[in-house]
């Protein structure tokens, strides 16, 4: 297991928990800050506290890092379209700065509020 993400499909926001080659864990949020802007902020969890380990704009320019909407990725779009649990076909997916995009499969399920959305 790479990575654990959980997304807010009303935002676009996503936190994801991943294990970074040479960083061991880590834990990266996209988040809607109404006092910074967006942000994407990555965290080191240590036995007391989580350490903010870098901040960045959330932008669309194209970065990888910077750009991204997870209702677009395929993981997403194929957990909407069964409305349930799924597997997904094999995709490029985005690793981290040294990695490149990486091929990889994604285990996705979507989870309803009481009205259910």
């Amino acid at each position: 297991l790479s990575f654990l993400g959980v997304g807010l499909p009303a935002t676009g926001e996503y936190a994801m928990v991943r294990r970074h080659p040479s960083e061991g864990l880590l834990i990266r949020m996209y988040v809607k800050d109404s006092v910074t802007g967006p942000e994407v902020r990555e965290y080191r969890p240590l036995a007391d506290r989580l350490e903010l380990v870098e901040r960045i704009p959330w932008t669309n320019d194209g970065d990888p890092r910077r750009t991204y909407d997870l209702r677009k990725r395929p993981f997403f779009q194929a957990a909407v379209q069964a409305g349930r649990d799924v597997w997904t076909d094999s995709y490029l997916f985005w690793g981290g700065n040294e990695e490149g995009e990486l091929p990889g499969v994604s285990y996705v399920t979507p989870i309803y509020d009481a009205a259910g959305k």
